[in-house]
């Protein structure tokens, strides 16, 4: 299990629900799984938030899109990063995918 926060609807802060009890992720065979120590959200989180941008993702999410934590778990088509590798400017997507990093 892990820990997070997410938005089942759009609107102010008070829609964000801090959760203890969320299944861990697994990676596809092209992703891998970040242990999440530091995360922020920046202005365009709360834009997203709110719902006022033309874009908005799916419901639910996960607000945030920067972080840095350590590679836990690696796909198996993954083979340029290593296991226990620390790694900052994460783009999270959501709880399952993460889209860039360097």
């Amino acid at each position: 299990m892990m820990r997070g926060i997410y938005c089942k609807e759009y609107g102010d802060a008070d829609v964000m629900t801090y959760d203890e009890n969320i299944p861990k992720p697994s990676p596809t065979k092209t992703q891998v799984l970040i242990n999440v120590k530091a995360a922020g959200v920046n202005p365009a989180d709360t834009y997203i938030r709110t719902g006022t941008v033309a874009v908005k993702p799916p419901l639910p999410y996960v607000p945030g899109m920067d972080g840095a934590g350590v590679i836990t778990e690696l796909g198996a088509d993954v083979n340029n990063f290593q296991f226990h590798t620390k790694r900052s400017q994460i783009r999270l997507v959501d709880t399952k995918r993460i889209i860039s990093f360097k």
